[in-house]
């Protein structure tokens, strides 16, 4: 069975994984110690907050919602306001890759997976990784090193501490996305909302 951790290791390194490692020592050294104090466990439920900015529009759109993790069922990415919109990012069994049907989703689905559960020392195989820790918070600022991936992401900036805070998406567009985690906790694989999140039947 994949540990939450390792859960998000699809998509991403399905596709690119014939790069190399470029972390200096000192870089996987900060990550490890990142990883390290990232509270994490198997199942995970939260609630998020997200802001778009786009140079065409005079304000940005504000959405807010439920997130959801399990290493065996995947994410589950549930917005509430102002529009209701469902889209579930799961595996695979035979092969560990990501099933979705949703190809804008797909761009970032894997990324976030690995994020949120704070595995970031595999996302150098895909992105320039660029870690600093200041006192009980760290950063992270993520450069995709693949020309396709940068045509629809430029670059995705993490901040946190015991938990992954924050999430700022640069996108080829101009646009500018932030995601604010809140409220994210373990819970028992039974637990009922988190099987609810998974039900496709709720998918919009």
């Amino acid at each position: 069975m994949m540990t939450a951790k390792r859960l998000v290791l699809f998509f991403i390194c399905f596709l690119f994984s014939t790069v190399t490692s470029a972390l200096t020592s000192e870089q996987q050294a900060v990550l490890r110690e990142i990883e390290k104090n990232i509270v994490s466990s198997p199942q995970m439920l939260g609630t998020f907050s997200q802001t778009k900015s786009l140079p065409q529009l005079p304000r940005p759109l504000v959405s807010s919602g439920v997130l959801a993790i399990s290493e065996e069922l995947g994410l589950s990415w549930r917005i509430e306001n102002p529009i209701e919109s469902h889209r579930i990012f799961k595996l695979d069994a035979d092969s560990g890759n990501r099933v979705n049907s949703n190809i804008v989703g797909n761009h970032v689905a894997d990324p976030l997976l690995k994020i949120i559960s704070g595995d970031f020392s595999e996302l150098d195989q895909t992105f320039t990784v660029g870690p600093e820790i200041a006192e009980e918070q760290w950063r992270i600022n993520l450069i995709p090193k693949q020309e396709a991936f940068r045509k629809v992401i430029e670059s995705i900036e993490v901040v946190g501490d015991k938990k992954i805070r924050k999430i700022v998406l640069a996108e080829a567009n101009m646009a500018i996305t932030e995601i604010d985690i809140m409220h994210l906790h373990s819970v028992e694989a039974n637990n009922s909302q988190l099987l609810s999140e998974f039900s496709e039947d709720n998918q919009k």
